[in-house]
């Protein structure tokens, strides 16, 4: 019997993207309006309904795959290291100096010797 996940976790780090309908802080409790979220406490039910929901929709795309590999099997791909090559000019203009430094220096090193 292979492993069933039966809890999904979730984490927000960036609270800012989600709205809540409250009114503003320090201010009349009866102006409500969507507002962006915030980090503390204040929050927190809806941070846990947008968490829930989150966690809800995985559990359901999870359990309509219909194959029969292990979940780990499936996601194999997705946890290999991808390899980074320079994008923009000045991480290819810093990594031509560093490998004509590194060469300078190797040079300066086998004249000495």
């Amino acid at each position: 019997m292979g492993s069933v996940p039966r809890a999904a976790e979730t984490t927000i780090n960036n609270v800012a993207v989600f709205q809540s309908y409250r009114a503003k802080q320090g201010g009349p409790s009866d102006e409500l309006k969507w507002r962006p979220m915030r980090k503390g406490v204040a929050d927190f039910d809806s941070r846990a309904e947008v968490s829930q929901r989150v966690n809800d929709r995985l559990m359901n795309a999870l359990a309509s795959v219909d194959d029969s590999r292990r979940l780990e099997e499936l996601i194999a791909d997705l946890q290999q290291h991808a390899s980074r090559t320079p994008s923009t000019l000045r991480e290819k203009r810093d990594e031509r100096w560093l490998r004509s430094s590194a060469a300078s220096s190797l040079e300066s090193q086998s004249s000495t010797e």
